[in-house]
């Protein structure tokens, strides 16, 4: 795009188009080249002519004269019209053309999901509202005048520039608006009101011939985006935006709350051995304000399965639930559906679950024996055929070992722990693994509470802080009303002993924020808890499992706890396991947005191809894909795939936020008083007064280019006549 030059009234949209002028010199070169020095050869015949042409040159000089002046006058004012001249400052001159102002128009288009509910607009027939939202948008640029130029921005997370310079061509930026497709995802308000500053900002610097702005936004109006003009700070940057140019919201659609949504799909033990029978839990969320009926459709691998009928109250949940038992390992995909409504995108939701023979636990042990009941409990034996696996290593072994063949690591009285290690089992934790740390009398708690804890890293990998040693007893346990999803499979069973468990030491434990205690000691101290770390879960014991912690300070020795000798032990080594690698499948299971790690899912690999729910690849190193948070960006179920065939595809499902699912409204008179009247109507063309604009001239100027040559070729030909 050329640059726009400006001398007072004029203005040039196209300024290097002037540099055609200097083809002026065409002609006069030509005539002066005509007009140059001969030699003369005196004829006695010829005096009688000179004579009577004599008489009459001062009328031929003339007219070669005014010849010259046509063909040049064509030429400059070819020229003229190709810059597209403006006349600004004359605001009673119409020349018979448009006196519209010259303008920056932004198109900010709202994509969230919301986006793709049906329009409900009878007219429209079966179009969506984002359909109907582009439509408007083209009607807005084909209407737009000659010399405006635009720009393109997505409402969404985050706001995109579609058309991030200028552009004038009409069809260009039509072509961009029939590109865009809705999003899975929300809408930033805050976000895109800075991205339209930025780019009102930018423009204003690159083409100041544009002497004014407006900004159109083509919307629902959806409450969940809408709603954050109440906020002060928004309010502010909406206020400050309004000084650079118009705002304009057009409602599209009609309006509606009338969606429900598939809101959660959970797997309840979501990595069981094979053959075991995994429990789904499905929430059904009903929007609108009417009590709704839906039929939930449950699949396994593409197979229905199972259905039911849920009655959803309005503005409420309702709560299905399904079993079902896997014959073949491996990784498995289970969706659940729901009728659907006049929004689709979240009528329905997938899991991802894997199958394993048997889940992999790596217990390591501070001295020798120290994880030797742990690892009978989970494996009595070791024949491959019980539902845990475990290997059982010294604690230096630790730092040479591939962890992410693991599903669990075990740390059983563990004194202390480098900085190599801490950082192994973060990366392992954080990408989905779980960490189960048991005390005993090795553990140094200073080490603890620099490495593990997260005091000197920030990287907390255990949920509380180790303080004092607590001695005396026997404690007892308080199962807190098997509130904690780790001892819930102890409600009814308290035969077991889980209570009447004796316990003489321990390490009184200093909760971290957001952790949580499954099991507490009578005294109230924290005895068993947990914390979400990244992707992963890490349990915390704050006593021993084994048989060699034992106080020697006392007479006669102390052993810490009687836990290996109680009948509770084995089942509580089993759920604390079981709860600790309920992360491991989250790995696989993501939000739209959310980033994914590859190198979790596949070791050492280099490459891979990711195959997205439309079926379209990309080719991506495991570097590159770590931080892939854009490939994210549609729900559904994505393919891993190596290039060897011998290493298995992964499956990772991306699911919606269903919050955006909520079509309720903002009121037009909510919106804050910059935008006028709120609500443009969606039949105007969105243009604003035309007073005082300039006058745009190429098509006059066009206009006397033809007329001059029609003039240049009839005076030339009389010429010719008249001299023949």
């Amino acid at each position: 795009m050329m640059p726009t030059l400006m001398f007072s009234a004029w203005s040039f949209a196209h300024v290097g188009m002037l540099a055609w002028g200097v083809t002026i010199a065409i002609p006069i070169i030509i005539h002066l080249w005509n007009r140059r020095t001969q030699h003369v050869i005196r004829w006695a015949a010829m005096d009688f002519l000179l004579a009577a042409i004599h008489k009459h040159s001062r009328r031929l000089r003339l007219e070669q004269w005014l010849l010259l002046a046509l063909r040049v006058a064509i030429l400059a004012l070819l020229a003229l019209a190709l810059a597209d001249p403006l006349l600004s400052g004359f605001s009673g001159l119409q020349l018979g053309t448009d006196t519209t102002q010259r303008q920056h128009t932004v198109l900010v288009i709202d994509n969230s999901y919301s986006m793709a509910a049906q329009s409900g607009d009878q007219q429209s027939g079966n179009q969506t509202v984002f359909e109907l939202a582009k439509s408007q948008a083209i009607n807005s640029v084909r209407q737009s005048e000659q010399g405006d130029g635009f720009t393109l921005v997505t409402l969404g997370v985050p706001p995109q520039s579609i058309v991030g310079s200028i552009a004038f061509e009409i069809e260009d930026i039509v072509r961009e608006i029939n590109a865009l497709t809705v999003g899975h995802h929300g809408a930033d308000l805050a976000a895109t009101i800075t991205e339209i500053d930025r780019l009102i900002d930018a423009t204003r610097r690159s083409h100041p011939g544009l002497e004014s702005c407006r900004v159109i936004v083509f919307t629902d109006l959806g409450r969940t985006t809408w709603e954050a003009t109440s906020s002060p700070d928004l309010q502010r940057a909406i206020a400050a935006l309004a000084e650079k140019a118009d705002l304009v919201v057009r409602e599209i659609g009609e309006p509606t709350d009338d969606n429900v949504a598939v809101n959660r799909l959970a797997a309840l033990t979501p990595l069981a051995p094979l053959r075991r029978p995994i429990s789904f839990e499905v929430e059904v969320h009903n929007f609108s304000l009417r009590e709704q009926r839906r039929r939930v459709e449950f699949l396994v691998d593409g197979i229905g399965v199972t259905q039911q009928q849920l009655v959803i109250p309005a503005e409420g949940s309702a709560m299905a639930s399904f079993s079902h038992r896997f014959d073949m390992p491996g990784q498995h995909l289970v969706e659940v559906r729901i009728d659907g409504d006049g929004l689709n995108l979240d009528d329905h939701r997938w899991i991802s679950v894997t199958t394993p023979t048997a889940i992999r636990v790596l217990c390591v042990e501070g001295r020798p024996n120290a994880a030797r009941y742990v690892a009978f409990a989970l494996d009595p034996t070791s024949d491959g055929t019980a539902d845990f696996q475990t290997n059982v290593v010294s604690e230096n072994a630790l730092i040479d070992l591939e962890l992410q063949q693991y599903d669990c690591l075990v740390l059983c009285n563990v004194g202390r722990l480098g900085g190599g290690e801490v950082t192994r089992l973060y990366d392992f934790v954080h990408a989905g693994g779980g960490l189960i740390t048991i005390l005993g009398d090795q553990v140094q708690p200073l080490n603890y509470n620099e490495q593990l804890a997260g005091e000197n890293s920030g990287r907390p990998l255990i949920p509380a802080i180790i303080g004092e040693l607590v001695r005396g007893g026997p404690h007892r346990l308080n199962a807190l009303q098997y509130q904690h999803p780790l001892i819930a499979v102890f409600r009814g069973h308290e035969r077991a002993g889980l209570l009447t468990l004796p316990i003489w030491r321990y390490f009184k434990l200093l909760p971290r924020t957001g952790s949580q205690t499954a099991l507490a000691f009578d005294s109230g101290d924290p005895a068993l808890m947990s914390q979400n770390i990244g992707r992963g879960r890490s349990v915390l014991l704050a006593t021993s499992a084994g048989a060699d912690s034992i106080d020697r300070t006392s007479d006669p020795t102390v052993p810490w706890s009687a836990l290996i000798s109680w009948p509770s032990f084995p089942p509580l080594a089993h759920e604390m396991v079981n709860f600790s690698v309920g992360g491991r499948e989250a790995r696989r299971n993501f939000l739209v947005g959310e980033p994914w790690d590859v190198a979790s899912l596949m070791d050492n690999v280099r490459e891979v191809v990711v195959v997205d729910p439309t079926g379209q690849k990309q080719h991506a190193s495991i570097d590159a894909a770590q931080n892939a948070g854009q490939t994210t960006r549609l729900s559904g179920v994505y393919r891993i795939e190596h290039p060897s065939t011998e290493i298995p595809t992964e499956l990772v499902v991306v699911n919606l936020d269903t919050h955006e699912g909520d079509l309720e409204r903002l009121a037009s008179d909510d919106l804050p008083s910059q935008f006028g009247r709120g609500v443009a109507d969606p039949g105007d063309s969105g243009g604003f007064g035309a007073n005082d604009h300039p006058s745009q001239l190429f098509r006059l100027v066009l206009g006397a280019v033809f007329l001059l040559v029609l003039a240049e070729s009839t005076f030339a030909w009389r010429l010719s006549r008249r001299s023949s």
